[in-house]
């Protein structure tokens, strides 16, 4: 009985101590856990911040690009109306030239019909004398 008694004083001394051991890990593990929760606070904190600059500097890429769009859109608007009128002038000139070929071209058959003629004339006149 002795023995059982010593045994058992033995297995609870042991207990004892190897709880407290547990409770100084559990003790340091909930430390080390409440430093994680800041750091991960602070993280969150930072990566919001990241977040927003981010975010700020999209917006405002889009709206240079828009700017950019805008003014390219302009210049393209007023490249354009300028070659239209270009365009519209040599067009128009192009007109007129085929209008006078067309012209000088009637005028050229016309008088090649007349020395035509007049050459008949003058082959029959000939050939009269």
């Amino acid at each position: 009985m002795k023995y059982y008694f010593l045994f058992l004083f033995i297995i609870i001394g042991k207990t004892f101590l190897f709880s407290q051991n547990d409770v100084k890990k559990i003790d340091s593990i909930i430390k080390e856990n409440a430093k994680l929760k800041i750091e991960i606070k602070n993280l969150k904190g930072t990566v919001k911040k990241t977040e927003s600059k981010l975010l700020n500097k999209i917006n405002s890429f889009n709206d240079e690009l828009t700017k950019q769009n805008n003014s390219l859109s302009v210049l393209l608007n007023e490249k354009e109306s300028v070659l239209r009128k270009d365009v519209q002038s040599i067009y128009d000139s192009l007109q007129n030239n085929s209008k006078r070929v067309n012209s000088q071209e009637l005028k050229l058959n016309r008088e090649k019909e007349a020395s035509e003629k007049n050459f008949l004339y003058s082959i029959i006149g000939i050939l009269i004398v």
